[in-house]
């Protein structure tokens, strides 16, 4: 039974990380589903909004805190606009150039060619 269990575990894999799981579009798209809608902020929560926004587009995913990325995690306006200026290379390039995955996580699905950061159609 433990062989089995142990066969079971090696074959799992560990999910991507914060800084895949935003440019792809298959991870994008599990992220955004499982964050809970809620009312668009107004006044200072719209401002803190705007500034992790603009923090994680101009400065990219390493200086994030946890708590940063916890926020935009949980915030499907937040989260797709940070996405939507990383397709548009309106970001700092780390969230686009080859990130080299932790061993054991999971291989980044493949997203169709246009939602692909640097696609550009002939």
């Amino acid at each position: 039974m433990l062989r089995e269990a142990r066969r079971f575990a090696e074959g799992m894999s560990l999910p991507p990380t914060f800084e895949l799981a935003l440019p792809n579009t298959h991870w994008h798209a599990q992220v955004a589903a499982a964050i809970v809608p809620r009312p668009s902020a107004a006044g200072s929560k719209a401002r803190a909004r705007e500034e992790l926004v603009r923090l994680a587009a101009e400065d990219g995913p390493k200086p994030l805190t946890a708590a940063h990325r916890h926020r935009l995690l949980s915030d499907t306006q937040a989260w797709a606009e940070v996405r939507s200026r990383v397709l548009a290379h309106r970001a700092h390039p780390d969230w686009w150039l080859p990130a080299t995955r932790p061993a054991g996580a999971a291989p980044t699905p493949a997203a169709a060619p246009s939602a692909q950061p640097g696609y550009m159609p002939l």
